[in-house]
């Protein structure tokens, strides 16, 4: 359980065209802080907005690239040595943007984001097999759909979420995948009005936990995974609020993070799911200092880092959550005298 945070705020880069490198031992919140060279693709403007590591020497990073005719998805490997844009399949006719990677080894992972048809915007996920990219089939159907993250446990079991809107509503979206194909898995809607998810965390094929906002009270929405189906779970809204990203260790515990508006100022906001129910972790920054949390990686159950930035100029923030170690593993040794032995016995 996180029960306290303390943060480290670095005015390092207000804005970075690239790739930031972060070193984290095992007793330090930052230990350094590397520009990258990394490669632009595009002649407007290229960005990228999630990455996943199957090793310290394999990394893909997506995001997309302005050409200038046109926005393309952008992927880009890190082979230990060096950043590379690797060809990635176009999609829509208009716009190809990629917004989040899973990658459980280096040669399977899973992209996601959304594309522009020139009709419609449908959902767009790209797969990794060690060699290429290629599309999946399309989640398309009435209306617009976009997919904002995804989690992957194994080659075959992916969940992604997101949401899917038309002229009335909002609704959430979360596809999975089986090993053989995707599909869109029901979901329920907190809202008859708005409702999203913005980020999913899984631990297992039979558990998952992801996060967004409804528009009932303009609050946190959280819905959980069972093996069998999702359910909306009760969490803490301290007003205006929206959860962007979580990161789950277990079935016992998970770190949600984003961001609430008591006023006209977005301040982080930082929830914990301790496997009974959810709590909001106090605001260590300045009341009224604005900041934002749009990501967060656990490690285990009382170790997480947070990021995002705070201020204005906005300035990078890392936070770093902490909590009690779990008690250590007793294991209790019986001894037998020679008479409690039993001789094996031997047929044939």
């Amino acid at each position: 359980m996180i029960r306290r945070s303390v943060v480290a705020a670095f005015a390092v880069l207000a804005f970075v065209v690239g790739c930031v490198v972060i070193s984290t031992p095992a007793d330090a919140v930052v230990d350094s802080a590397v520009v990258m060279p990394s490669p632009d693709n595009g002649s407007n403007g290229d960005a990228l907005y999630s990455v996943s590591c199957a090793s310290t020497s394999w990394c893909v990073a997506v995001g997309d690239t302005n050409t200038g005719s046109a926005t393309e998805a952008l992927i880009e490997v890190w082979n230990g040595t060096l950043w590379s844009v690797v060809p990635s399949p176009s999609a829509g006719s208009i716009d190809d943007k990629l917004r989040s990677v899973s990658c459980v080894s280096t040669s399977w992972c899973v992209a996601v984001g959304d594309t522009d048809t020139g009709s419609s915007v449908e959902a767009l996920i790209e797969v990794w097999n060690g060699i290429s990219w290629s599309a999946a089939s399309l989640i398309a159907g009435v209306g617009n759909y976009y997919l904002r993250s995804v989690s992957c446990v194994s080659t075959s079991y992916c969940t992604a979420v997101g949401w899917s809107e038309d002229v009335s509503a909002n609704e959430t979206l979360i596809v999975s995948w089986n090993g053989n194909s995707w599909s869109v898995v029901a979901s329920p809607n907190a809202s008859a009005s708005s409702d999203q998810l913005h980020g999913v965390s899984c631990v297992s094929s039979s558990w998952c936990i992801a996060v967004g906002q409804t528009n009932t009270g303009n609050t946190t929405l959280v819905e959980a995974w069972d093996g069998d189906s999702w359910s909306i779970m009760a969490s803490p809204n301290p007003g205006v609020s929206v959860l962007e990203a979580v990161s789950c260790t277990s079935s016992a515990s998970c770190v949600a993070v984003g961001f609430l508006a008591p006023s006209f100022v977005r301040e982080m906001l930082v929830q914990a799911w301790d496997g009974s129910s959810w709590s909001i972790v106090a605001n260590p920054s300045s009341v009224g200092v604005p900041s934002r949390l749009p990501s967060v990686a656990c490690v285990s159950t009382s170790w997480c880092v947070a990021a995002g930035f705070m201020g204005y100029p906005e300035e990078t923030l890392e936070l770093l959550l902490t909590g009690p170690e779990p008690p250590p593993t007793t294991t209790t040794t019986t001894t037998t005298s020679s008479s409690d032995l039993i001789a094996p016995a031997f047929t044939g």
